[in-house]
């Protein structure tokens, strides 16, 4: 029942759509066509679900209770596959059908707006002249396929007219399939008309979420960075980590260094007044050093 409800709805959304946009009623003028709108799909689910009680056709189908014949019948797989497809998958594929036609002219009626509208107007190119019926078609064929998706997989299991044992691998991907997808209609619904809010959504999470790794990753750094000229500084060395000129270490105000620079000009100065000394030595001696010119 729910799934024949469900289909109901979606068949009275695409002809309030076509009526809306295909042959401009107001909103005053559908007012009057609500009620019958509203009513059809609980008629219509309740149509095809009170048949089956007094034939006593709700039984358990391994997946949950719905239309399966009792083993008392020789044929009762038979008898069951025809009461699916009389009252479950026939009408519903009907259903999807007349969506899916009411889609393509809906699609071909935007366009045809846009061609009557092309003769006034100046348009930049092909695709901002087609831009409303592109997103048309794309609307509705993602509208259609939600219902492709969740009723596909359970049509295929009732063409094979075969039960499928959920004990052997086979029937249980068949089943599978079927238990995931069935329940997904209201979810494509949702999707395709929210879509874009979704998408947003999900970008500016993302890019809240790559600003904070980024964020914390500079500040990582900036630590590492800190404690590594911290402790450097503690064994008397200070390179520039290049992090700019309030940052370099101040090598005048430290000990070490300025003990390290007293030490190297007094090895200097004790290296010149030994050379020194050697000159005059050499002089006294009467020997000539290279360079310097002979007084003879």
């Amino acid at each position: 029942m729910g799934t024949m409800t469900t289909a109901t709805y979606n068949v009275v959304l695409a002809v309030h759509y076509l009526l809306t946009i295909r042959w401009n009623f107001s909103e005053r003028r559908l007012k009057k066509w609500e009620p019958l709108m509203l009513a059809m799909p609980p008629v219509v689910g309740l149509g095809v679900s009170l048949p089956q009680i007094p034939l006593d056709y709700y039984n358990n189908t391994n997946l949950w209770c719905w239309i399966k014949a009792g083993w008392e019948y020789e044929d009762a797989v038979q008898r069951t596959y025809n009461a699916r497809w009389a009252f479950a998958f026939a009408p519903l594929w009907a259903f999807i059908v007349f969506i899916t036609l009411a889609q393509l002219y809906l699609w071909y009626t935007v366009r045809e707006i846009e061609r009557r509208c092309s003769r006034y107007r100046k348009f930049s190119s092909v695709r901002e002249q087609s831009s409303q019926s592109r997103s048309v078609a794309q609307q509705a064929a993602l509208y259609v396929m939600g219902f492709y998706a969740t009723n596909l997989p359970y049509t295929v299991i009732a063409a094979t007219q075969r039960f499928y044992n959920p004990h052997t691998t086979g029937g249980f991907l068949a089943l599978l399939a079927v238990v995931v997808f069935a329940p997904l209609q209201g979810f494509w619904n949702l999707f395709v008309y929210r879509r874009k809010t979704i998408f947003v959504a999900v970008k500016n999470r993302y890019a809240q979420s790559r600003d904070a790794i980024s964020s914390i990753a500079k500040d990582v750094r900036s630590s590492v960075a800190k404690d590594a000229r911290t402790t450097l500084s503690k064994k008397g060395k200070a390179p520039n980590v290049g992090n700019g000129p309030d940052e370099k270490m101040d090598t005048e105000k430290d000990p070490n260094v300025q003990c390290s620079d007293n030490t190297k000009d007094k090895s200097l100065d004790e290296e010149k007044a030994k050379s020194a000394e050697d000159i005059a030595d050499f002089e006294d001696n009467g020997i000539v050093l290279p360079g310097e010119r002979d007084p003879f």
